[in-house]
């Protein structure tokens, strides 16, 4: 008989006090759903104005956005 998987409802206090990594890499791909045409370019052209404006390192390619920075890190 197999083992069923065993998830836990984890609160944000459960986890306040785990360290963070001093470096983080984020992937973002936009899919388009729901919209009239297959193009997400004046999506993707807005995102990058954003992400621009932040601050973040990022690098857009053929599969989505990376972002990469501190975890710690206040683009505000």
């Amino acid at each position: 008989m197999a083992e069923s998987a065993h998830t836990e409802n984890v609160t944000f206090r459960q986890t306040a006090h785990l360290a963070t990594p001093d470096h983080v890499t984020a992937d973002f791909c936009l899919i388009p759903i729901g919209t009239p045409t297959a193009s997400v370019s004046h999506y993707i052209a807005n995102v990058q104005k954003l992400l621009a404006a932040s601050g973040v390192k990022y690098y857009l390619h053929s599969a989505g956005t990376t972002l990469e920075g501190s975890w710690d890190e206040d683009i505000s």
